[in-house]
């Protein structure tokens, strides 16, 4: 299931997406898995006021927009709260960490955005609801230079919008 769950995710981001080539300027650290993440905040109960509504952010490994089994049950459960409230559209926010050229990084931040957005499609969410934009290294939750911090900055805020 997770094995198909996949090939969709990968197939539909290269048909919105295209096959965009892999920049030129790497950023020079590997990183490896971070040995803890934060809990992500709990979502609310379906039928909400959109003020009240607070979905989850999803988590990215480095130099990567592929979605992680993990994640992908962060935004089955993000689907649930946004097709209960019909009313409501997200922004899908793209973030990166600090490491890699800012074009790269605002180009890495669009296909996590899109990636999310190509996931949240085949669970059925209208595309007219989902919006999507990169903010690259520009806004990051965490300051310090380590992989525990890069982490959380690497990631797809779900922002309700009205």
């Amino acid at each position: 299931m997770q094995k198909r769950i996949l090939l969709v995710v990968i197939v539909c981001t290269a048909i919105f997406m295209g096959c965009p080539k892999k920049a030129e300027i790497k950023p020079e650290e590997s990183a490896k898995a971070p040995v803890q993440q934060e809990e992500p905040k709990a979502v609310p109960s379906p039928a909400m006021p959109a003020e009240a509504i607070t979905l989850k952010s999803v988590n990215f490994d480095f130099d990567s927009s592929n979605i992680r089994s993990k994640d992908a049950e962060i935004l089955k459960e993000n689907a649930k709260m946004i097709k209960a409230n019909q009313d409501v559209k997200v922004v899908l926010e793209g973030n990166c960490d600090e490491r890699g050229t800012n074009e790269y990084n605002m180009a890495l931040g669009e296909r996590r955005a899109n990636s999310v957005k190509a996931y949240l499609l085949t669970l059925g969410i209208d595309a007219g609801r989902l919006s999507s934009v990169s903010y690259g290294e520009e806004k990051p939750v965490c300051t310090e230079s380590d992989e525990s911090c890069w982490w959380k900055n690497r990631r797809v805020d779900l922002i309700i919008s009205k």
